[in-house]
């Protein structure tokens, strides 16, 4: 009924076959794979794809920070969206004093 019933097939292994079957020295040395990345012709091609990206996305971030018309747009932009931001504070402040109490 319970766990001791079932057979198993289950063979305790010693530190001696341990060594016998997973000899990591001479001809017995076998891989049996692992939990790491699979590092082959296909990752490689990616990686490259992808460090040619970063690479093209820092080349053109540092032209773009180095001409000056893009640096007087955003500075245009951010004096533009100041500019709506202090006339809508100040349009509903002056809205806000006219109310009666």
């Amino acid at each position: 009924m319970g766990l001791t019933s079932q057979k198993s097939d289950f063979k305790p292994y010693t530190l001696r076959d341990y060594h016998s079957k997973f000899q990591t020295s001479g001809e017995n040395y076998s891989f049996l794979g692992g939990l790491g990345p699979n590092k082959d012709e296909k990752w490689q091609k990616a990686m490259d794809n992808l460090k040619k990206r970063r690479y093209f996305g820092s080349a053109v971030k540092q032209k773009n920070e180095l001409n000056p018309t893009t640096k007087l747009f955003r500075l245009l932009k951010y004096k533009k969206e100041m500019a709506c931001k202090n006339n809508a504070r100040f349009r509903a402040l002056e809205f806000a004093k006219t109310i009666k109490r």
